[in-house]
């Protein structure tokens, strides 16, 4: 009886698991992921989460776990049943991305 042994991959095809602190919107660097300054951009007059999935055709369970993480960071504030962007996230939006 044989047995393969199953080859050891290479450190480029190992994919690192995601901590609990790992935040989807916001780099490790505290800078706004590209999916973050989208989703804030159409958040910025007061939107439902059905309006902003329609709008940036991102599926609305992807936007309504987007918008749990923005407003914990304080990047958007609840106005009734929609949302919109804080001060905060408004002078984010303005620095230029990288």
């Amino acid at each position: 009886m044989t047995t393969d042994a199953m080859p050891t991959p290479t450190p480029a095809l190992l994919v690192q698991r995601p901590t609990r602190n790992d935040m989807p919107c916001i780099s490790a660097d505290g800078t706004l992921t590209l999916h973050a300054r989208t989703v804030l951009a159409a958040f910025q007059s007061a939107q439902t989460p059905e309006d902003v999935a329609f709008a940036t055709d991102v599926s609305l369970f992807r936007i309504r776990s987007s918008l749990r993480e923005l407003v914990a960071a304080a990047l958007l504030e609840p106005v009734g049943e929609a949302y919109q962007i804080t001060t905060r996230a408004q002078r984010l939006l303005a620095e230029p991305s990288t």
